[in-house]
């Protein structure tokens, strides 16, 4: 084919009518493969296929399907050559004076190729986006984007980090890739993340990349690049948002899994040993100056978060009914391995507690952010900069979300404690975190939220489809009381508890937590009102749950939300019965009738799981319910209407379940 007129000839073949324009493609594709990379004919030919493909820059998951062109492109060979493009060798060894912008050319191509496959592979319906993951992953794209991690010019580690984000998110990479590819391609994204961010600080300056501006859609007139100290400050943005992303990626990887449960996790840990300790060391990672917009400690604490995710079917802390006390155990087995290795990094408490610290707003923190804010919108034109004023209560939100995923960390690690070897000392080093997430919350924005998220392809789902459970972590209101609340629960079945006020100097192990604190924080009297406190929390939780299952909430999934509350009511009920079974009722008027709120909690929460067909879940939910109710005290027993209630969802649960 003749590229004289090439954007006119491709815009014709778009334009035609089949069987004549796949023909026509699939010589354009096949030709395209013959060509060097850095020939002008492949970058027109990208150009065009670009602009006739995506018009908008928007590159979202969409419900409509592909364009007739873009189908005809896939089934003529789009990605083929695409892939092609990309995994072709092309380094400095070109970059002579007359090569250097040969060199260039064919690194715009294969950037022009990696976009082209992120946009076409993250759109369409849910048939289309399969198609497209089950090309890719025939053309070794998850291979290529790990070698891509590393690759010398810094854009192209970026674009390799959103290729796996995207395939992860919004179609269904996660479920097929392999345990230990899992754990290598997690190291790779942590190892990316945790780079010396001064080393590409002359990433706009040094000729040899200084044109990656282009990659990074900067404008040349724009104040980032009117002297040294303004480009070293746009290549750290540039940085920053690599390293979030490939946090963001990390996560999506892990949380984003509908497959993933504690059997899978343990086969990452157990091929990536170290891949604890990257986490940890991420979730420590402070912003960038001039990345106001940064959430990597966040995304990262997501990630470590996830590990600790306990199996849907059924709820943490309540206790396994006897005719279901073999559901979970391989699973419960298998989080308490790798917990052990968790437990077995460096300076774990110390790094958790780093985390938390980092959360806490701190009025020079806040001005160093705003500075940060300043420094990088005066880097763009008017009304370039990629953010706004809005940006703040982003800022307040990351400091949630890392807030929660220690105190879920915490909470879970308390279930596991003694397979995993949880000391006491780790513990008393703990407590202080749990203590403070159980404080009245007044108007702090960065201790009100909660984290609730699908993967984005769930949206196009049928509605018969299976249901997909969020990736979800209650909010600090009822997490830090459930995590200071077990911590309780594993002193007091140790003996350890009583003790404490007796001990006359601090226990080996601990840097961060005095023993006048521990002392304080386990006193008998802040344990009563811990409890009252707690009891508050339930019933409000419950009121939250009662709200979204009965009036909706605008545009969101209701009976889910609702579930999620019942559950997260459940599981801070359950926490408060086992610390009284265990303290031989020593503190029973502190919490009065919470057997009769764990009791309703799993009873809604099994009805709830029941709408959703959850039928493991809801059969959980209903027997334990039930059997707590027969064990609990008259006064704490429900009405016979709600047993009744609560044993037709069991019924029919367990007819779903064909048992």
């Amino acid at each position: 084919m003749e590229y004289n007129s090439r954007r006119g000839m491709l815009q014709t073949i778009f334009a035609s009518s089949e069987p004549q324009r796949s023909t026509m493609l699939s010589v354009t594709f096949r030709e395209l493969k013959e060509l060097s990379i850095d020939s002008e004919s492949v970058y027109e030919v990208l150009s065009v296929i670009s602009d006739e493909a995506f018009p908008s820059e928007s590159i979202a998951p969409s419900s409509a399907k592909w364009s007739s062109s873009i189908k005809a492109s896939v089934n003529a060979g789009l990605f083929e050559s695409l892939m092609h493009i990309i995994a072709v060798p092309w380094n400095e060894t070109l970059a002579t004076e007359s090569g250097a912008s040969r060199l260039v050319h064919g690194y715009m191509c294969q950037w022009q190729a990696w976009n082209i496959a992120v946009q076409v592979s993250s759109s369409g319906n849910i048939h289309e986006l399969r198609s497209a993951l089950d090309k890719l992953t025939k053309l070794k794209v998850v291979d290529i984007s790990l070698k891509t991690l590393s690759h010398r010019f810094l854009m192209f580690r970026g674009v390799a980090v959103r290729m796996i984000s995207m395939l992860c998110s919004a179609s269904l990479l996660s479920p097929r890739i392999q345990p230990q590819d899992a754990g290598i391609l997690l190291s790779a994204l942590c190892t990316l993340a945790l780079q010396d961010s001064e080393a590409t600080l002359d990433l706009l300056i040094d000729p040899r990349t200084e044109w990656q501006w282009r990659l990074a859609r900067l404008y040349p007139e724009d104040p980032w690049s009117k002297n040294r100290e303004s480009r070293r400050l746009m290549a750290r943005r540039i940085f920053g948002e690599i390293r979030s992303n490939s946090m963001d990626a990390a996560r999506v990887i892990l949380a984003m899994n509908p497959n993933s449960s504690p059997r899978t996790r343990l086969e990452i840990i157990r091929h990536s040993p170290a891949l604890f300790d990257l986490l940890l060391d991420c979730c420590i990672l402070e912003r960038l100056h001039g990345y106001p917009d940064g959430a990597t400690a966040s995304l990262a604490c997501a990630a470590l978060c996830d590990f600790f995710r306990w199996p849907s079917d059924a709820i943490p802390g309540v206790p396994h009914p006897a005719e279901l006390k073999a559901l979970g155990v391989k699973d419960a087995k298998a989080m308490g391995q790798y917990t052990q290795v968790f437990v077995s990094q460096p300076d774990w408490t110390d790094r958790l507690t780093q985390v938390w610290i980092n959360s806490v707003p701190d009025p020079k923190e806040t001005e160093k952010w705003t500075r940060s804010f300043h420094a990088a919108r005066a880097l763009y034109g008017k009304s370039r900069a990629p953010f706004t004023q809005d940006l703040r209560e982003s800022f307040s939100q990351t400091a949630g979300h890392c807030r929660i995923c220690i105190l879920r960390i915490i909470a879970m690690l308390t279930y596991n404690a003694d397979a995993a070897g949880l000391k006491n000392s780790d513990i008393y080093s703990l407590l202080a975190i749990a203590y403070q997430g159980s404080l009245k919350i007044g108007k702090e924005p960065h201790r009100s939220g909660d984290i609730r998220e699908w993967p984005a392809w769930v949206e196009l789902q049928d509605k018969n489809d299976k249901y997909i459970a969020p990736f979800h972590v209650s909010p600090e209101r009822v997490l830090g009381p459930i995590a200071f609340a077990r911590l309780l629960v594993v002193l007091a079945q140790r003996n350890a508890l009583n003790g404490i006020q007796f001990l006359q100097k601090t226990p080996d192990g601990i840097s961060s937590t005095s023993l006048s604190q521990i002392q304080q924080m386990t006193h008998p009297d802040v344990i009563r009102r811990f409890l009252k406190i707690s009891v508050g929390r339930i019933r409000s939780r419950l009121d939250e749950a009662y709200e979204w299952r009965d009036n909706g909430v605008g545009g969101a999934p209701a009976i889910t939300l609702a579930n999620l509350a019942f559950s997260d009511a459940a599981e801070l009920a359950a926490a408060l019965v086992i610390f009284d079974d265990i303290t031989g009722g020593a503190y029973a008027q502190a919490a009065p009738r919470v057997r009769y709120l764990l009791a309703a909690c799993l009873g809604h929460a099994s009805h709830t799981a029941l709408e959703l067909k959850q039928y493991q879940r809801a059969y959980f939910c209903s027997l334990a319910a039930l059997s707590i109710n027969e064990k609990s005290a008259r006064a704490e027993q429900i009405p016979n209407e709600r047993v009744k209630f609560y044993t037709r969802t069991l019924q029919e649960a367990k007819k779903a379940l064909g048992l």
